[in-house]
């Protein structure tokens, strides 16, 4: 008996403890996807559209599909304004085309420290938390 009830109170940690891990492994793919929209915004704002059709080609980029219309709506555009808040810089050197003086900016590089940045992983968070408090 005593064996029993043992064996019981270890079953039921473990299966309070694997709901928690799931529970977590479902908040980061939700998390992840949101920011993973949010970069392909920024990319496709940056450069345009061509280039993510040309990834989905080879990559599917995202197969997380929780995340609703509206949801990815708002990721896109946070995508796109991130680089539409970007300052244009004059190039101080030559170019790809030989050019020197050249106003560009610093698309991929804003892209990539938006999409690991703690204020998007912030955002994804609180639109995980909306879109879990709508599911209920």
């Amino acid at each position: 008996m005593k064996y029993a009830f043992i064996i019981l109170i270890i079953t039921l940690t473990g299966c309070a403890s694997r709901k928690i891990n799931d529970t977590h492994i479902l908040t980061n793919d939700w998390t992840d996807a949101y920011k993973t929209h949010v970069f392909c915004g920024c990319i496709t704002e940056g450069y345009s559209d061509t280039i993510i059709r040309q990834i989905r080609k080879k990559d599917p980029i995202v197969v997380y599909d929780e995340l609703t219309p509206i949801v990815l709506d708002r990721a896109y555009l946070l995508g796109k304004k991130v680089v539409g808040d970007l300052p244009q810089v004059v190039l101080p050197f030559e170019d790809e085309d030989g050019k020197t003086n050249v106003k560009k900016k610093f698309i991929l590089s804003a892209c990539l420290k938006y999409y690991s940045s703690l204020e998007l992983d912030s955002i994804a968070n609180a639109e995980y938390k909306k879109f879990i408090s709508l599911k209920e």
